[in-house]
């Protein structure tokens, strides 16, 4: 094994067009013998990475890559600059990268403030249904998670009174369920 993959498996931090740069093998290339050499680049701004980009070929194992090989990998990384902040980040060549050409600082803090609209706008919505369910003289809800041979889902169960057998109760409201999980009831 060439000494530059075995520097790499340690983890190595080099320049690489006047940034600084922590590498190392990512360990998918470990886990799949048949997926090839991939390298996880962290760009560095300080001690903070600021950025995260991973380079593959299928072509080039680990355990015969060489340092000629490393470097061809290298050669497509290309850098552009957040429009947000102005920090350093990766060109990604993640087809499925979602950035927008921000640093992850950026795009995390955006995806952050989504998700936050999100939750407002359910939150109101089950409080909502609560409220509509206790008018109708329910006292307890009940979440059971339902696993079935597709996908798993969360119902909500309004009750005015419970069950003195909840499993009971559970199984006949969700015949088809591979498993049920109970959660506890709450008082609305």
């Amino acid at each position: 094994m060439d000494k530059a993959i075995i520097a790499l498996k340690q983890g190595i931090t080099i320049e690489l067009q006047g940034h600084i740069i922590k590498a190392d093998i990512s360990p998918c290339s470990f886990m799949n013998k048949t997926y090839g050499l991939q390298l996880s680049l962290l760009l560095m701004k300080g001690d903070v990475a600021v950025s995260r980009e991973y380079v593959h070929n299928p072509a080039v194992f680990p355990e015969t890559a060489t340092e000629a090989d490393v470097q061809a990998m290298l050669e497509g990384v290309k850098f552009q600059v957040c429009p947000c902040c102005g920090t350093p980040t990766f060109v990604s060549t993640n087809k499925y990268d979602n950035r927008k050409a921000r640093c992850e600082q950026c795009a995390a803090r955006e995806f952050r403030a989504e998700l936050d609209k999100i939750k407002v706008a359910e939150d109101a919505k089950f409080k909502r249904q609560c409220d509509k369910m206790k008018a109708q003289g329910m006292k307890y809800m009940v979440d059971i998670v339902v696993h079935s041979t597709g996908d798993d889902k969360v119902v909500t169960h309004f009750m005015s009174d419970l069950p003195t057998d909840m499993i009971k109760f559970a199984k006949k409201a969700h015949p088809r369920a591979v498993q049920l999980d109970i959660g506890n009831a709450k008082a609305l």
